[in-house]
Parts: C-alpha cells; structure tokens; sequence
C-alpha cells in the first residue's frame, strides 16, 4: 500500500455516498484531526480521485484548513468502488464495544483531564450511558501491583437502552379513500360494491 500526498481540493467527494454525518459526527472527527491530525490515509479511485472511504474526515480537514492530505489510490471500477465503500463503512458498524473495557479506559481518559469531547465520547456518555461510578476504579491502571479486592468493584458496563414501549399503540378504524372516475356510471358501480360488501361509503 503507497500513500501519497495529494491538495485536497484535488480530491472529490463521493456524490453517491450512503453514510450520511451529522453536526456531532463532523464534531467529533474535527475534534479528533485536530488533536492528533491525519494519521489515517482517505481511500480514493486513482482514475476520477472520488473518496471511496473518508468522505467525512475529508470535509473535516478541509474545514480545518488542510491544503494536503495523505491518500491512498485504488484502481477499480464502479461496481468494486460502490462495494468497497460500502464495506468499509458495513464493517466498522458491526463491530460491538467491549463496555466494561471500554469504561476503563474512558475513566482512564477522564482522570488524565483528556477530552473526551475530541474522540467523540462526552462525560454523559460515561456516567449516564455506562452508569459509571467515579468510586469504581480506585487504582492505578499503569501500575504492575494487582489490585486488592477492597480497591475495586467490579462492575459491569451495560448501555442504558431506551425503555421499549411497550403500551400496544391503537390501530385506525377508519379510512378515507379518495377515488377519481370518468363518469357517474363507474362512481355509482363501485359505490355499490363497496356497500353490498358491507363497508361503509360516503359520496
């Protein structure tokens, strides 16, 4: 794999991308870029220079003032190009956090005063969505010394979901059906068809 440095205003973005980011998405990825910059290569077709994989971090660095940016050249066609995005963007969502892992090392994150912001988490995520009790991790996560069992709990990290409803939601008992006809002869047809099947019509 060769990357190469290209100026991003040669590079064009996917005018068919599926995978659409929102303001705290693009937040999230400019937070990151700005901490740590483009560590990343975009993936982009060496013929018509179309990002395949990176649409989102390329609107990002050109909204931070990037002039060049690392890219990496496929050369495929249309079809491989489509399937290839897909790909890269499919088989990041299926992939399942590890939560009790995951809050270590947010907590971590947060006892060293790092934003967590810049890597698109935020502090509600950690105490709300983890349920994360700053009391939990009481030790040193850098030290060789194994933790005394009154030093930490363990806890398990589970993700709030929202409550299903679960109230059954009450179905229509009424339609309006509005129908257009060529001539009264097709209006009053169907009119009594509709009656004689025992539905109730209105002309």
């Amino acid at each position: 794999m060769k990357v190469i440095e290209i100026p991003i205003d040669n590079i064009i973005q996917d005018p068919s991308n599926a995978r659409h980011h929102n303001t705290k998405n693009m937040e999230a990825i400019k937070g990151s870029i700005a901490k740590f910059g483009q560590v990343e290569p975009l993936i982009i077709n060496s013929k018509t220079k179309v990002i395949i994989g990176g649409n989102g971090r390329h609107l990002a660095m050109k909204e931070l003032g990037f002039e060049k940016v690392k890219v990496v050249e496929v050369d495929l066609n249309f079809t491989e190009a489509t399937a290839l995005g897909l790909a890269l963007n499919r088989s990041a969502e299926l992939a399942e956090w590890d939560f009790d892992t995951l809050g270590k090392l947010l907590h971590s994150l947060r006892q060293e005063n790092f934003e967590l912001g810049d890597i698109g988490f935020d502090t509600s995520y950690l105490d709300n969505i983890l349920n994360l009790d700053q009391d939990v991790f009481k030790f040193d996560p850098d030290s060789d010394q194994e933790p005394d069992n009154d030093e930490v709990t363990t806890k398990k990290f589970e993700p709030k979901l929202p409550e299903e409803d679960t109230k059954e939601k009450a179905l229509p008992t009424e339609f309006l059906l509005t129908v257009v006809f060529d001539n009264d002869d097709e209006r009053q047809s169907l009119f009594f068809e509709l009656r004689d099947r025992g539905l109730k019509v209105k002309v």
